[in-house]
């Protein structure tokens, strides 16, 4: 009986474990795994997805809307950047160029959300194409005559977190 209690606390253990997050790493490395465009590294995808807690106990169609929401937030989270970075200048162009960049941040966040809802309805055709809209973004606040290297990196950062977006609506749409 005696060797029989290593096994018995080792089956109790098991019962203990969550199963269900090997499951849920292998969807979210599916998606990473086959991110095919090559705008996006795996690394890129990683960093993105898993900056949700809900990802690691999501389905693919979860990570779809993830993916949405965190395109959602990283627009939003622009806006008070734009403003910070051009806030200090009393240059007429800059402030053109700010007016620009928010003005196209403010318009996309809407239509991210209807990207959203179409993931939510399991349109994933929808959804690719409102998030190929959201690159007006990018070119509306870079300006290749300045140099903001500070908000190019945020801008470069939700270039990244648009084509996650894309990939994983493409890999769930299938």
């Amino acid at each position: 009986m005696g060797s029989l209690r290593p096994l018995l606390y080792y089956v109790i253990l098991l019962s203990y474990h969550p199963f269900s997050s090997f499951a849920v790493a292998s969807n979210v490395d599916k998606v990473c795994q086959n991110m095919k465009s090559g705008h996006v590294t795996r690394k890129d995808c990683y960093s993105v997805i898993n900056t949700d807690p809900r990802s690691h106990s999501a389905d693919l169609h979860g990570i779809a809307i993830i993916s949405a929401d965190i395109a959602i937030k990283t627009a939003t989270s622009l806006i008070p950047d734009v403003n910070k970075f051009f806030k200090a200048s009393s240059d007429p162009n800059h402030q053109k160029a700010r007016q620009k960049c928010l003005q196209a941040c403010t318009d996309v966040i809407p239509k991210l959300n209807g990207a959203a809802e179409s993931i939510k309805s399991k349109n994933y055709v929808q959804a690719r194409n409102v998030f190929v809209e959201a690159f007006i973004v990018p070119k509306m606040c870079f300006d290749p005559t300045e140099n903001y290297p500070p908000l190019w990196a945020l801008i470069e950062r939700f270039t990244t977190v648009v084509y996650v977006a894309i990939e994983v609506s493409d890999l769930v749409h299938g």
